[in-house]
């Protein structure tokens, strides 16, 4: 009877350890936010918690993401290049920035295609975001300032409008 007793309660006890760890969110967003990375080296995890192991340390401050989950004070993120998983939230600024996309891009004076060229910024760099409009985003990197389409970038929602705060 005691054996059947301990085994009963070896039983109920079993659940409750294996649901220590964190679950898959049930936080995913509707609509995906924008932020960036808040220092220079940031761990990412496979899970949403310390105790699932580091798949990538990132190494590049303001490297902009796109949050789609949340769970507690984590963060699943998706990079420029694609990869995902868990952050602590954080290791996020709520900063926008970009990152050029492609190949060359043009940074031009105004919000238009034949606007006058203030820079030629190459595929990765990054670049504050200071507001986006009808298709185009207003950039600061460097020591320049101008505009770029959204769809030379990596960073911003197709077709999002937004002012930063300054």
């Amino acid at each position: 009877m005691r054996r059947l007793l301990l085994i009963c309660l070896f039983l109920l006890v079993l659940p409750a350890h294996a649901g220590n760890a964190p679950q898959p969110p049930d936080g995913i967003l509707a609509e995906p936010k924008y932020e960036a990375l808040r220092f220079g080296k940031v761990k990412m995890h496979t899970g949403p918690g310390q105790q699932y192991p580091v798949s990538w340390i990132y190494q590049r401050k303001a490297l902009p993401v796109k949050i789609v989950a949340t769970y507690d004070v984590w963060r699943k993120i998706v990079d420029p290049e694609g990869t995902s998983g868990w952050v602590q939230e954080t290791m996020l600024a709520e900063k926008r920035t970009v990152v050029v996309a492609g190949a060359r891009r043009t940074l031009r004076q105004d919000p238009e295609a034949t606007a006058a060229t203030v820079a030629l910024a190459d595929p990765g760099t990054i670049a504050v975001v200071q507001s986006c409009a009808s298709n185009w985003c207003r950039l600061k990197f460097h020591d320049y300032e101008g505009w770029m389409r959204e769809t030379e970038l990596w960073g911003t929602a197709s077709g999002e409008s937004f002012e930063t705060k300054k």
